[in-house]
């Protein structure tokens, strides 16, 4: 029979397709209520998978880490590879703007210390740098000393609320 033959031809023909990475559209023609119409089905419902894929694979190279892949099951190589691949990813980008962010402010903070002469200015600079940086309420800034008295922290910089704070404490 020629359409049972045609049909056989599109199998072989989309597999090859298939196993190309190519997607493909079956025409409704090819459709049918036996084994061979069935097995165009799966063939369309292994292309749509693969789209599925594809579209996720696409998500996850522009950044989008809070993409979902629907067709998981435990069974599915490729898919949970790809899942493993997004969550390595993601921890792989965060930690990447946890280095930045360091790198960052310690670069700033280098500036800075090169930018000040006087000790108390320097200190003042400091303190509110690392309290905006951080986004902390308040700080304080101490240096260890000594006297005749014995060894004690020193405040010499205070950081509250967005203003330099003027208190001596030991």
């Amino acid at each position: 029979d020629r359409h049972v033959t045609r049909q056989i031809s599109f199998i072989n023909s989309s597999l090859d397709q298939l196993s190309t990475g190519s997607t493909l559209t079956i025409p409704s023609s090819l459709h049918g209520e036996d084994e061979i119409g069935s097995m165009i089905a799966r063939i369309s419902d292994v292309s749509d998978i693969i789209k599925q894929k594809a579209v996720f694979a696409d998500e996850i190279a522009k950044g989008n880490f809070n993409a979902d892949l629907s067709t998981i099951n435990e069974k599915d190589v490729l898919a949970n590879s790809l899942i493993n691949m997004r969550n390595q990813l993601q921890v792989t980008r965060e930690d990447d703007a946890r280095r930045n962010w360091a790198t960052e402010g310690l670069a700033q903070l280098g500036t800075l210390l090169r930018s000040k002469n006087n000790a108390t200015e320097l200190y003042d600079e400091i303190m509110r740098f690392i309290a905006k940086y951080l986004r902390a309420a308040q700080g304080g800034l101490f240096l260890l000393e000594s006297d005749e008295e014995g060894t004690y922290l020193h405040m010499v910089a205070c950081y509250a609320y967005e203003r330099k704070k003027f208190v001596e404490k030991k």
